[in-house]
C-alpha cells in the first residue's frame, strides 16, 4: 500500500474506529509525523531524524535513502549509492517525466503491496523503477525449488534482462548472477548434443515456439541443480516440455521451496566407496560424473541421507509416502537391456548404486565394463 493511501486509511481509522473527536483529529494533523509511516513523533520514538520514527522499518528506510533534495525542492527517492538521482515521482510536479507513468502511488511490480514513494527505488536500465529492497531480496532469494531458474533475472515488467548501472550493490548481485547463467549456457550447449536436443523436429517445426530456437530449448528442457557442496550446477535431468515455453514442470519436486538443500549432491562430491561403475575420469576428473537412481533406469538428481540416489520421480514417489526404499529388488523396474534401456549402458539390476562414470566420454566412446 501507497504512503499516501496508508495516511489517508490512518486519518479514517483516527475519526472512524477510535471515535477521537474533530479537534484530537486537528492536533494530530498538526502534529510532526514520520515521513514514512505518518506515526506522530515524539521524544520517545524519535528516529535518526527529526521526520522519522524509531520503527525498524523506517530507520531501515532512511539509512537506505538518498537524502538529497532534486532540484524541485522534492526528497530523492533513490538511495546513498547511486551516481545520480533517479527523477522525481510525484506527478503534479513539474520536472515529472516519467515515460511509463510510474509514480508514488503507482505499485512495485515485485511486491504490489506498496506504492514505490514508499521505499527507496531503483532504476534499471529498461527505464523501470522498483523498490531496492524487493529487487535485493529477489536477486538474493533467486529461483523456487530446487531447479534452477532465471526469471528473477528479468525485469518483471518488460522481461529484458536486469541492468542496474547506477546501483553497484544491485549491480554486483545481478552479475553473479549472470555468471552463473553464463555457466549453465555453456553446460547446456554440451548436454544437448549428449542428449540429442539439437536434431529435435520441435527445432525445424516452422508451427512449433521453438522453432530455430535450440539453446532457447535446450535451456527450457534440461534441468540443473545446484550442489550443495561444491556450490556448482549439475544435470539433473530432462523435463517434459509438452506443455510449451513458460510452462512449470508438473514434477512437485522442480518447483517446491520446502526440500532439503543437502540432498543436492553433484556426480563429483558423492564419496560412495565400493559402488560399481565409473566414479572418477581420466580426462575430465568428476566434472561431469553421474549415478543412475538406485530405483529405476534413470539419471539421479538427488542424493539423500549420504547413501541414496533418486531420479525426480523416484523421489516424488518417496515424498509422497510411497517408499520405493522399502521396495525388494522383484518390485522394482526390470532392465530391459542396455539396447533398450534409456541409459544405454550395462548396469546392474535395480535396487544397487551404479556410478554411469562421465556423460561426455559416455557419449563419444564406449567407456563402459559389462555388469
Amino acid at each position: 500500500m501507497s504512503i499516501a493511501k496508508s495516511h489517508h486509511i490512518t486519518w479514517v481509522i483516527f475519526i472512524l474506529i477510535l471515535g477521537k473527536t474533530c479537534e484530537e483529529y486537528k492536533n494530530f494533523k498538526q502534529s510532526k509525523k514520520c515521513k514514512y509511516d505518518y506515526t506522530i513523533i515524539t521524544e520517545k520514538n524519535r528516529g535518526p531524524a527529526e521526520d522519522v520514527c524509531s520503527n525498524p522499518d523506517c530507520v531501515e528506510i532512511y539509512n537506505t535513502s538518498c537524502g538529497k533534495k532534486l532540484k524541485c525542492g522534492h526528497d530523492c527517492c533513490g538511495t546513498k549509492i547511486e551516481n545520480r538521482c533517479p527523477p522525481c515521482l510525484k506527478k503534479d510536479c513539474n520536472n515529472y517525466s516519467d515515460s511509463f507513468d510510474q509514480n508514488e502511488d503507482t505499485y512495485c511490480p515485485i511486491c504490489y503491496s506498496e506504492g514505490l514513494g514508499a521505499a527507496p527505488v531503483v532504476k534499471l536500465s529498461c527505464g523501470h523503477l522498483i523498490h531496492h529492497k524487493c529487487i535485493e531480496k529477489s536477486l538474493k532469494n533467486k529461483w523456487n525449488g530446487p531447479k534452477i531458474t532465471f526469471k528473477y533475472l528479468k525485469c518483471p515488467v518488460c522481461n529484458n534482462w536486469l541492468d542496474a548501472p547506477n546501483n553497484s550493490d544491485i549491480q554486483k548481485l545481478i552479475h553473479e548472477s549472470k555468471a552463473l547463467y553464463d555457466k549453465i549456457l555453456k553446460m547446456v550447449n554440451e548436454r544437448m548434443k549428449i542428449e540429442g536436443i539439437d536434431k529435435d523436429p520441435r527445432l525445424s517445426n516452422p508451427s512449433d515456439p521453438y522453432y530455430g530456437k535450440s539453446q532457447e530449448y535446450a535451456m527450457h528442457k534440461i534441468s540443473y541443480y545446484l550442489c550443495s557442496k561444491c556450490k556448482n550446477p549439475y544435470f539433473a535431468g530432462l523435463r517434459d516440455c509438452r506443455g510449451g515455453p513458460g510452462n512449470e514442470d508438473n514434477n512437485q519436486n522442480a518447483n517446491n521451496p520446502n526440500y532439503e538443500k543437502n540432498d543436492l549432491v553433484c556426480g563429483g562430491c558423492v564419496n560412495l566407496n565400493g559402488v560399481a561403475g565409473i566414479s572418477n575420469c581420466q580426462i575430465h576428473g568428476k566434472d561431469y560424473i553421474e549415478y543412475k537412481c538406485k530405483f529405476c533406469c534413470s539419471i539421479s538428481s538427488w542424493f539423500c541421507w549420504g547413501t541414496t540416489h533418486f531420479c525426480e520421480d523416484c523421489h516424488t514417489r518417496q515424498c509422497k509416502g510411497d517408499y520405493v526404499t522399502k521396495y525388494t529388488k522383484d518390485r522394482l523396474p526390470k532392465c530391459l537391456g542396455r539396447d533398450k534401456c534409456q541409459l544405454k549402458v550395462h548396469h546392474p539390476d535395480n535396487g544397487e548404486e551404479f556410478a554411469l562414470g562421465c556423460a561426455v566420454c559416455r557419449n563419444n566412446s564406449d567407456n563402459f565394463k559389462n555388469f
